[in-house]
């Protein structure tokens, strides 16, 4: 069964992906198994194909797996790059050569659909669709995509599109604003980025202190399950727990003493950006 994507001047359910990585392949594969065709992949070598290909076996099929030199035209390009090669991307796109589609969507949450200046002045609808959240592995499955905020922007035929395909992979498309992204993308490193640094370093002192390193994680799971539940339902800081939040100076010191200089640093630079609340501190 075929599905649109948008029901303009865009093809029923055909799309080509630049840079099958994490995100590529997994957009490759929700796609795919909702019955869209893939008419194009492109990578910057060969290696990133065949590495693209060996995570998603069985899913290659027919003339899906190739990058030519000239491509068919297609009804959605999906530009999965890293963010300092989409302007190298949309340079490629304008030119002559290079397939033609009537949208086409960059997934950075931080570089602006302007990045891709040079597909407008070829008459494609240009966009940026960032889904908010993680692909640790490439070729994710699809339900990744489902309950996802998507941060949708650019011009209006391509907003649409971004906004029918996020409804279409069961996510919530946002409209966002380009001079907000630098903000809006910041807020999500810090809640899963250096959240994540922040649990591998606190594994490694756990492991340092005498847990077992297969039990550490499981240990600490409840407490952070239970932290990040209490933090994501709050106004603030109300929730927070443990000495900084007590405003426990000596406590605080002590955890500084313990901890090697860049951990003590850290530790002291996300402590002083608590707010007590308006009424005293925590408890």
């Amino acid at each position: 069964m075929m599905h649109t994507v948008y029901n303009g001047t865009m093809e029923t359910g055909t799309f080509a992906i630049i840079g099958p990585g994490r995100l590529g392949t997994s957009l490759f594969r929700a796609l795919s198994d909702a019955g869209w065709i893939c008419t194009a992949i492109r990578a910057r070598t060969q290696q990133s194909l065949a590495r693209a290909r060996a995570a998603l076996p069985g899913q290659w099929t027919g003339d899906t797996w190739h990058q030519p030199e000239r491509w068919p035209t297609t009804g959605l390009i999906l530009v999965t790059v890293a963010d300092r090669e989409i302007e190298r991307v949309g340079l490629r796109l304008g030119e002559e050569e290079a397939p033609w589609a009537p949208v086409v969507l960059h997934t950075s949450g931080l570089r602006p659909s302007t990045d891709l200046e040079p597909c407008r002045r070829r008459g494609m609808a240009a966009g940026s669709w960032h889904p908010l959240q993680t692909f640790p592995k490439p070729g994710m499955p699809p339900e990744v995509f489902k309950g996802a905020l998507c941060a949708v922007e650019g011009d209006p035929p391509a907003v649409a599109a971004g906004t029918e395909l996020a409804r279409f992979l069961g996510m919530h498309p946002w409209p966002i604003e380009p001079a907000a992204k630098p903000l809006y993308h910041a807020a999500a490193a810090i809640a899963a980025n250096l959240t994540h640094i922040l649990i591998v370093e606190a594994k490694r002192h756990m492991i340092e202190a005498g847990f077992p390193p297969d039990a550490v994680g499981p240990a600490l799971a409840p407490m952070v399950h239970a932290s990040i539940d209490a933090a994501l339902n709050a106004r603030g800081f109300e929730a927070l727990t443990g000495p900084s939040a007590r405003g426990d100076v000596a406590t605080a010191a002590a955890h500084r003493a313990a901890l090697p200089p860049a951990a003590a640093e850290a530790y002291a630079a996300v402590a002083r950006l608590i707010q007590p609340p308006s009424d005293g501190p925590a408890t």
